[in-house]
């Protein structure tokens, strides 16, 4: 597998209009999506949905309450992880091991996502691939750190839960090993019936490129190198 990178030349304005005001849309050319593949795999928070922001404002909110560093910058090195495990870590780097109970952070988290509630936007160069893999006929699935409702809930509000093979969405409670380990990965390929050297990988994180390339992908997209992907940092 390998990272791939965008050029000047590989993107094309279609003749196409939103409201009067012409629109912009990526070319999905080789390099972002093999012919050769036969199913395409996304993660979800900061690949598929733009809720980034959100998850940060959540995290930095309710560390804030227990003495515990967060910055952008944490989260995008740890984007990925399985929650339990992120928070183990801004634990162990705000020398508090052992010194904050982890149910009661969650359940503040937790309210502070329903006080908070914001409604998940597809992140549209991501969005034109995946209408690019439906329409070939490809198998599609996702594999994300966070839980299934969370998953779900984010799916269907940007409007494409249906788009995917519903036994190939693998959430944290899927797995025993989060990224950097492929297990995810090689999950949702086996539930599409594809070998992993048939499926393309998209991540936003460097911690889910990692599991993509573990698995044996054909190729790994790093989504944020797209025109348009709304950066965090």
């Amino acid at each position: 597998p390998q990272l791939t990178h965008h050029t000047s030349h590989s993107f094309t304005k279609l003749q196409a209009t939103t409201m009067g005001v012409a629109v912009l849309e990526m070319e999905v050319t080789e390099a972002l999506l093999p012919v050769a593949a036969a199913a395409a795999i996304f993660d979800c928070d900061g690949t598929l949905v733009d809720s980034m922001g959100w998850h940060y404002r959540a995290w930095v909110n309710t560390c804030a309450k227990f003495g515990l560093t967060m910055t952008k910058e944490i989260l995008v090195e740890l984007a990925g992880k399985p929650v339990d495990e992120l928070f183990t870590i801004i634990c162990q780097r705000s020398g508090k091991t052992g010194q904050v109970d982890a149910k009661t952070f969650f359940t503040m988290r937790d309210q502070w996502y329903i006080d908070n509630h914001e409604l998940g936007q597809l992140i549209e160069p991501v969005g034109t691939i995946l209408r690019a893999a439906k329409a070939r006929g490809l198998r599609l699935g996702v594999v994300s750190g966070g839980n299934t409702d969370h998953v779900m809930q984010s799916l269907t509000e940007a409007g494409i839960l249906d788009l995917f093979d519903p036994t190939a969405i693998i959430c944290a409670e899927h797995v025993k090993h989060g990224k950097p380990a492929p297990e995810g990965f090689e999950l949702a390929a086996a539930r599409l019936g594809v070998l992993p050297s048939l499926c393309v990988g998209y991540e936003d994180a460097k911690m889910g490129m990692q599991a993509i390339h573990a698995a044996g992908f054909m190729r790994a997209v790093d989504v944020t190198v797209l025109p348009g992907y709304p950066h965090l940092v």
